[in-house]
């Protein structure tokens, strides 16, 4: 109905008025236990959707469209065969296995023996190296099934053309508090480097200003389990990725290779929560790192014993999930609280685990009805970590709007601003300071990090 009789009019009039004045009940009910910091930061992530500023460079994205489809349809025509095998996961199987290849399997949620054909997938990157000959074919399977890229160029080319972007974003839409993807676009996932990140301009005459914490995740936990050896690396100004490659290796720190490096990057960042050889293995596999399974129980082994606070702190964090299901249970813990089904954080919001319970089998699982996750020891450690990582940049954020620096979005651990051209090394080095200063619950903390700027979203 277009014009609504006035009886049904009255209805919903009365309807939406009631939704109104819940929704006010529920906004009074809740606010007392809501920290200013967190309204404020709910105020900015509105400000980066319902006030965009940022433009589309029309002319550079359909570049960029063009770009990708055409590198689609190029390694779909030299895969050897057609579409319609290479997304079909049983017709790719027969295909494959009638060249001799062995497709490997897995199993899925269910138990279920499956083909292991994911981009993903420990077997399918393996695939791809015990089979070089047929690399064009693999690499057809993955362009014929990844199509997200073009689409969300699309998407931004369609937003563009109609006026600024936005950038939606979910308000702790993580567990841990972390901004999440919303509306389709989800600019968190924009590939670093890529045509879809120049694309992103801002007005004329100003310029965005990328900050990037230094490894803000890895000090955190080095810092929160008392790692001291490795934290003195962090104050003398080495680079910790190769201080971990030149003990994998054995060679002195000087000569580390780039690829030595890199690998020193992965296993640090890859193995501070308690990950297995087995997923280690997947990890390195999914950054072209190819290890036996002898070398992946190596690597963890050595990892664990050069770094025996972070593996206690593991140990002891399953611990306190038997506390945690006491009712009445307190224990500060500094920087946190762990209470009953959760821990409170420094800013004054918490963790959440309510429903927190033991299995038979010694295993410890939380969440309401349907939605149970596992929950141990170095999962928790991760979810603490990254809570804390999401607290300092929050309290930035709100720093660098009250110093007058317009922020546009967030990406991970990365705030975007936008300022004027002729003001982008003062607001650089403004930027600077305010991201350097450690948070009151952690000033012993060592925080750097890397800024630029340029006309594009280049960073």
């Amino acid at each position: 109905m277009r014009t609504l009789p006035a009886a049904i009019a009255q209805q919903l009039g009365v309807y939406a008025l009631n939704d109104i004045e819940l929704t006010g009940k529920l906004y009074d009910k809740l606010l007392p236990g809501m920290p200013n910091d967190e309204l404020g930061l709910i105020d900015l992530t509105m400000r980066w959707c319902c006030r965009p500023v940022l433009h589309v460079d029309l002319k550079r994205i359909v570049r960029a469209y063009k770009k990708a489809a055409r590198t689609r349809k190029e390694k779909i025509k030299v895969s050897g065969t057609k579409l319609e095998v290479l997304s079909s996961q049983n017709r790719f199987v027969e295909y494959a296995t009638s060249l001799g290849i062995v497709v490997p399997r897995k199993l899925n949620a269910k138990g279920k023996e499956i083909p292991a054909l994911a981009k993903n997938d420990l077997g399918f990157q393996q695939m791809i190296t015990e089979y070089p000959e047929h690399r064009a074919l693999f690499e057809g399977r993955m362009a014929a099934k990844s199509t997200l890229e073009v689409t969300r160029i699309k998407r931004i080319y369609k937003i563009g053309k109609n006026g600024t972007l936005p950038m939606p974003l979910n308000y702790y839409g993580a567990h841990t508090g972390r901004w999440s993807g919303s509306d389709g676009l989800n600019p968190q996932n924009f590939t670093k480097k890529s045509e879809l990140r120049r694309s992103i301009i801002a007005p004329s005459n100003w310029v965005i200003l990328v900050a990037d914490y230094r490894q803000i995740e890895l000090r955190l936990n080095l810092w929160f389990c008392k790692e001291l050896a490795w934290f003195d690396v962090l104050r003398d100004g080495q680079d910790i990725y190769a201080v971990a490659a030149s003990q994998h290796y054995g060679v002195p720190y000087e000569e580390v290779t780039e690829a030595q490096r890199f690998f020193g990057k992965t296993l640090e960042l890859g193995l501070g929560y308690n990950m297995g050889w087995r997923k280690f293995r997947n990890q390195c596999a999914l950054k072209k790192i190819m290890l036996s399974e002898e070398e992946a129980y190596r690597t963890v082994s050595v990892y664990r014993n050069s770094h025996p606070n972070i593996r206690g702190k593991w140990t002891e964090l399953s611990n306190k999930l038997i506390s945690m299901y006491q009712e009445y249970y307190k224990e500060p813990y500094d920087p946190v609280t762990f209470i009953h089904e959760g821990v409170l954080l420094p800013n004054g919001m918490r963790l959440d685990y309510a429903g927190l319970r033991p299995t038979e089998d010694g295993d410890w699982f939380y969440g309401l009805g349907n939605k149970k996750k596992k929950i141990y020891g170095g999962l928790m450690l991760e979810n603490i970590i990254q809570a804390l990582a999401r607290i300092v940049l929050g309290e930035h954020l709100l720093k660098i709007h009250a110093a007058g620096i317009t922020s546009v979005s967030s990406t991970h651990d990365e705030p975007i601003m936008v300022v004027r051209k002729k003001d982008a090394e003062e607001a650089t080095k403004a930027v600077e300071q305010i991201m350097t200063c450690a948070p009151e619950w952690a000033p012993e903390l060592p925080i750097e990090v890397d800024l630029s700027w340029a006309r594009e979203y280049s960073k």
